[in-house]
């Protein structure tokens, strides 16, 4: 169980051997159950239909596992053309705190200001934080990081569909960190900041038509290209 006197590599250990055994068990039966119900009430193909399940371990880490069409897929075709996407979270005296593991094994945290922020500035009038994760997560499952080194910081900026994340890397942990503090609107982002965002997607379409060039393409890299793309643009049908 997640706890406040734990370590950063303490949680970070129990993080990533909880992913790894929920992908091999958990999220297996769960692409199968969301197939099952997207024939079943006949969803569009074309539309992400992003289910979010719930799920409590056995060392009592609560769970919120997300499950949609990936978009960069044109139209669903079985558990194999989906996005899986898994955060846990745990309760402190500052509030909640959430745990987004990544494969290129950074954990992306999210403080409950961010939250807070994120239900503010969005208009939501959610009242129950977990309800608010689940939003942010079943909108803006993928965003493109940058970064801005300030003296001995290293400021982030994430670009998602909704708006911006703001926060920084906590070199305290070897970069082991993400640390995502608020969350501001797209009403709100400044001209500097929208450009920014038009210069990295255009960067991304370069490197996704570049991709696509080459004699053997890596498809991988394409479907990554194709996700950010269209999760950042919003190109895609919910």
């Amino acid at each position: 169980m997640l706890l406040t006197t734990m370590t950063p590599a303490e949680i970070n250990t129990q993080i990533y051997r909880e992913y790894d055994k929920l992908y091999s068990t958990t999220v297996i039966r769960l692409l199968y159950e969301y197939d099952r119900e997207r024939k079943k009430l006949k969803i569009d193909k074309t539309r992400l239909y992003t289910k979010d399940y719930h799920v409590k371990t056995k060392d009592k880490n609560k769970w919120i596992i997300f499950i949609g069409k990936a978009p960069a897929i044109d139209k669903y075709n079985g558990p194999q053309t989906t996005a899986v996407n898994c955060s846990v979270y745990y309760h402190t005296e500052k509030g909640i705190r959430v745990f987004n593991p990544c494969p290129n094994d950074i954990v992306e945290v999210y403080n409950s200001h961010f939250f807070a922020r994120y239900n503010e500035r969005l208009g939501l009038n959610l009242t129950n934080t977990v309800d608010i994760i689940t939003h942010f997560f079943k909108y803006n499952r993928d965003h493109k990081v940058v970064t801005d080194e300030k003296g001995d910081r290293m400021l982030t900026t994430g670009f998602c569909k909704h708006g911006l994340l703001l926060g920084e890397y906590d070199i305290s942990y070897n970069y082991d960190w993400l640390v995502w503090k608020t969350f501001v609107s797209r009403n709100l982002t400044r001209k500097d900041q929208k450009k920014t965002e038009n210069e990295i997607l255009q960067e991304i379409i370069t490197a996704y038509q570049t991709e696509l060039q080459k004699q053997e393409c890596d498809k991988q890299l394409l479907w990554n290209y194709q996700n950010k793309i269209r999760e950042i643009t919003g190109a895609v049908a919910e």
